[in-house]
């Protein structure tokens, strides 16, 4: 296999990313696969009852606003597929793809995801005054961690959770602008761009893939073995990373 069908082969292949309410709120990815922070409450009658129906409303609305975000992502992913073999047109078209969708694409996307965090800051606010509610008069609330609610609360207040929203943007800006560079044939500015996309979200799959694929063909194969491991942690179902490893002789479990 050359060297640019290996490179093509694992465009193709990337796979769009999972876990969003995980990424944008890190505390929740801390806490195992079952976090108890409010968001699954059994049937409960008690003090900081109504605050718990009060948070249920924002729940609904954070889970609305992920949802569009991974529809808006979902897009992304299609657009950023590089094709096979295109000719002339196929990658004039692609070119003006990729300049669209760093423009409204993107902005959907970055308000979807503000909206996410507003919502769950708003939530989490409620959880907390439940919980404090249901203390006063002896009660506990189940299922719920008021520790968790705590590091939650508190990094939503942080301005550490709007820049992980302006870092996924910047970093899908920059995946567009790599792939544009890479048609351009200035292998720097892709190499430069995706290395930028990977570092503002490491857990974005394509990312990898396409910084490992750039080393590939700049002759920096230990490089692009890194990458592509990384890619495949992520995402262990990449069969044409997981190819283009072996071809390289790294050994797979």
């Amino acid at each position: 296999m050359s060297a640019v069908a290996i490179v093509l082969s694992c465009l193709l292949a990337a796979t769009p990313e999972v876990g969003l309410a995980r990424v944008l709120f890190p505390p929740l990815k801390d806490a195992g696969a079952s976090p108890r922070d409010g968001s699954e409450i059994p049937e409960y009658t008690g003090a900081g009852e109504t605050q718990l129906a009060a948070a249920g409303y924002f729940l609904k609305q954070r889970n609305e606003a992920l949802e569009k975000a991974s529809s808006r992502i979902t897009e992304l992913h299609e657009v950023l597929k590089l094709a096979d073999g295109a000719n002339e047109k196929q990658v004039a078209k692609f070119r003006r793809a990729l300049k669209e969708v760093t423009g409204k694409p993107l902005e959907e996307l970055r308000a979807s995801l503000t909206e996410a965090v507003k919502s769950e800051k708003k939530r989490v606010t409620l959880v907390r005054k439940a919980l404090e509610s249901a203390k006063e008069e002896g009660e506990q609330i189940p299922a719920v961690d008021p520790q968790l609610i705590a590091k939650l609360e508190a990094y939503l207040a942080s301005p550490q959770a709007m820049r992980v929203v302006e870092a996924r943007v910047r970093a899908y800006r920059n995946i567009a602008g790599g792939l544009t560079a890479y048609l351009d044939g200035d292998e720097a500015a892709a190499l430069m761009r995706m290395k930028s996309a990977s570092e503002d979200a490491p857990d974005i799959v394509i990312a990898h893939v396409y910084l490992g694929s750039f080393y590939f063909l700049v002759q920096n194969a230990d490089a692009a073995i890194e990458e592509w491991k990384k890619a495949l942690a992520l995402d262990p179902t990449n069969e044409a990373v997981r190819k283009a490893l072996e071809q390289e002789g790294v050994e797979l479990k």
